[in-house]
């Protein structure tokens, strides 16, 4: 029952819960017959020009909707 190097990891965990002639047809039909989704890593998102210059064009015009704000009266202008 111990997790050999050969030995997939779910069917170790399997093997603890269940008979092996039960794990092995856990294993089988769950483990081994389910598709792995995966995306695939490139481009990059991050790094992908266009998302780039979506993301400056976004910064910028919240710097400019800042900075068009006022800044809030002290206390000696409220006098």
């Amino acid at each position: 029952m111990t997790c050999t190097e050969k030995a997939h990891i779910a069917h170790d965990l399997l093997s603890r819960g269940h008979s092996p002639t039960t794990a092995s047809r856990i294993f089988k039909e769950k483990v081994l017959q389910k598709p792995l989704l995966l995306r695939p890593t490139s481009p990059d998102p991050v790094l992908d020009a266009r998302s780039q210059r979506q993301r400056a064009r976004l910064l910028k015009a919240a710097e400019r909707r800042k900075s068009r704000k006022p800044q809030p009266l002290s206390a000696k202008q409220k006098r």
